[in-house]
């Protein structure tokens, strides 16, 4: 039999990871979850029921069907087992096998490796078609653990990654328990914030997407920064057979969830355009433009001192220029990706929370697709430029009108697609207490580098005067301008940083980011995520300490 009832396998069972989170070196609560046709929809994260196993057809379900599954979803199966069986069902030879290993003191009190496969490991797309992770020790041997496994898979037909997990049934020793669906993986691979994620999709998380890779094996080809394993670990069975046979470096595992799941969740979700008018729809497609969906981390290489300059400024804004012209432009932020500290003498700075490459992939297809464009972008980003992740003031102009939206919703008119009316729901998001944000001329950029409480006030009231083009940054907290006072603004600011101990800098700006994740992710009530009380940190890895105050 292959039908899978609903499952609850928790009790007595406390994971502290997702597996994707895993990847991404994620503090999370597992992936397991109750599971069956049944979900609460109630809040907007779902419009539908969630499939059933036989109405699935990833590579995942695909091979699962074949296997001799009980009513009660338990199957004799492992890590090796699922690995290798997709991998045939999707045409991969063994050789093409690839295991990549983040390792921290995440779950346990010293570090221990967590292991992710894919298979097809050259091709981006195909790669990233499905992912498998272990996650947990074997208390008994101190292996990796190949029966506490969670894992994933592209279901080409529904555009959406489907996923499972499976885990050691507590009566039947040699048997698992399937989980098909596990309905909390949303609470990490759909977002970690704490907006209802109208709109969006399950996405591959790898949190520290850029060199340095810090927790990951990087070798062959990079060394390795903070990644150790238990004394004897490369001889137990389980770690020798895959992480050390198959080992792969962290850089081909980054350009896998880049280029192939972010590319894949991204498409899916702008051909939403195409469709009938529909305000939930559209919303979510506008959302990252606004919102911080997912976050991704930076450290400075160990070595050299080299930084992404993501720390500094959105790396959105940069698509941007780029999409305005390929270059010729005047600044050092926009001309190089990185930013030189110097020689970091033990004193690097890691794990900077920075916008997530799947928000920004998402925003660029809005305008490679002609829903909005460069410039549109832009205005948005400008506004509270200095803080290109966690943004609440941004955020908020998305929030209100969403509330706005639904409590009185828009006149589509004659539009028959979505992508007809979807600039002019973005203008009307650009607005406060429904005064836009927009100056006399088409390129003029309204610009707020830091919205504090001042700034907003004076914006604000600004706007309610049709006064915006009259602002000083300088003494108002708000500008006008074009793209290029813009790009010259966000220049003075990253040099500002650079030129006076920067690294006490960025670790301040760490700080209040990795603090504000904390604030508003951590226990939000009323979110079915997050339940009250939880301990669950998404997106949040093994991080030094930060003092957030009282209550943190």
């Amino acid at each position: 039999m292959t039908s899978v009832a609903p499952t609850y396998t928790l009790a007595g069972h406390v994971r502290s990871t997702l597996f994707a989170c895993v990847a991404a070196l994620a503090a999370f609560t597992g992936c397991g979850s109750e599971v069956g046709p049944d979900r609460d929809c109630e809040s907007g994260k779902c419009d539908d029921k969630e499939p059933t196993l036989a109405e699935r057809n990833d590579p995942i379900a695909t091979y699962l069907k074949t296997l001799d599954i009980s009513d009660e979803g338990l199957m004799a199966s492992s890590y090796q087992d699922i690995l290798f069986g997709v991998a045939e069902v999707m045409g991969c030879s063994t050789d093409s096998i690839a295991v990549f290993t983040v390792s921290d003191d995440l779950i346990a009190s010293e570090p221990f490796p967590r292991l992710v496969s894919v298979a097809c490991k050259d091709d981006d797309s195909k790669a990233s078609d499905f992912f498998i992770a272990a996650s947990f020790e074997d208390a008994e041997t101190g292996d990796v653990d190949i029966h506490d496994v969670e894992m994933f898979a592209w279901d080409k037909s529904a555009r959406e990654y489907m996923f499972y997990a499976f885990e050691p049934d507590e009566e039947e020793e040699d048997l698992v328990r399937l989980e098909v669906g596990p309905q909390r993986c949303e609470g990490c691979h759909l977002t970690p914030a704490d907006t209802s994620p109208i709109g969006m999709r399950m996405t591959p998380i790898m949190n520290e997407l850029n060199r340095p890779w810090t927790h990951w094996n990087a070798e062959p080809g990079f060394p390795s920064h903070q990644f150790s394993v238990p004394p004897g670990m490369d001889e137990k069975p389980n770690y020798s057979e895959l992480a050390i046979a198959r080992r792969a470096p962290a850089q081909r595992f980054e350009e896998i969830v880049r280029f192939g799941g972010h590319a894949k969740v991204a498409s899916a979700r702008i051909r939403d355009r195409r469709n009938a008018p529909n305000i939930d729809e559209i919303m979510g497609m506008l959302r990252p433009v606004f919102c911080s969906e997912q976050v991704n981390y930076v450290s400075e290489d160990h070595d050299s001192g080299i930084l992404f300059n993501s720390a500094l400024v959105d790396p959105g804004i940069r698509n941007m220029y780029v999409q305005i012209r390929p270059n010729d432009w005047a600044w050092d932020w926009l001309n190089d990706e990185v930013v030189r500290l110097g020689s970091p003498n033990d004193d690097a700075v890691v794990q900077i929370p920075v916008r997530g490459n799947a928000d920004v992939t998402m925003e660029t297809s809005l305008v490679t697709t002609k829903v909005l464009t460069p410039h549109q972008i832009l205005r948005a980003r400008a506004l509270d430029s200095d803080n290109p992740v966690f943004s609440d003031f941004r955020c908020n102009l998305w929030r209100d009108a969403y509330d706005n939206f639904k409590a009185s919703p828009p006149d589509f008119g004659d539009a028959t697609r979505n992508m007809h009316v979807m600039s002019e729901l973005f203008e009307k998001i650009m607005s406060v207490d429904g005064n836009p944000l927009a100056g006399s001329n088409p390129e003029t950029i309204i610009m707020m580098p830091n919205a504090d409480d001042r700034s907003i006030t004076r914006l604000r009231s600004a706007a309610s005067q049709g006064q915006l083009e009259n602002g000083n940054c300088e003494n108002d907290g708000f500008c006008a301008g074009d793209v290029d006072a813009l790009g010259a603004r966000l220049e003075q600011n990253v040099q500002a940083i650079l030129s006076s101990q920067p690294r006490e800098s960025l670790r301040s700006m760490r700080q209040s980011r990795i603090c504000h994740i904390l604030d508003t992710v951590a226990g939000v009530d009323g979110d079915d995520r997050f339940p009250a009380g939880s301990t669950r940190f998404p997106n949040m890895p093994s991080l030094p300490s930060v003092d957030c105050g009282s209550g943190n």
